[in-house]
């Protein structure tokens, strides 16, 4: 299985933007974790590229080791994505990743950001 490294940006004041750039069909590639447990919350995943009838599952885990797809928050169904667009996962997990699951000639990017928690 190929595995493709976040790239973590903190560039911006308020916002961490990750990012997994090359995921395709072979081996059913997976994005490696992101720690989703940095005092960053409310995120937003945007999805291009071409899907080959392909299927991207965005999956969270509570302790690194056991995943499961989580719910569009929007929608209520499984992050099982079909079509390029914005995303808004339901789970807040301490791990999350992108993995393909099916599809010939899939070449997608996958691109999280997170918006600063705020207390008060």
């Amino acid at each position: 299985m190929a595995n493709i490294d976040p790239v973590v940006n903190n560039a911006f004041l308020d916002q961490q933007v990750v990012t997994w750039s090359g995921l395709d069909e072979t081996a059913s590639t997976t994005g490696n974790p992101f720690d989703n447990a940095t005092g960053y919350d409310a995120s937003c995943i945007q999805v291009e590229g071409t899907f080959g009838g392909g299927t991207l599952a965005i999956e969270g885990s509570l302790d690194g080791a056991n995943w499961h797809t989580l719910l569009n928050a929007e929608a209520g169904a499984a992050l099982n994505i079909t079509a390029a667009g914005l995303y808004v996962p339901w789970e807040p997990v301490l791990y999350l990743r992108p993995r393909v699951t099916a599809g010939t000639g899939v070449s997608l990017t996958v691109t999280l950001v997170k918006n600063r928690a705020h207390t008060r």
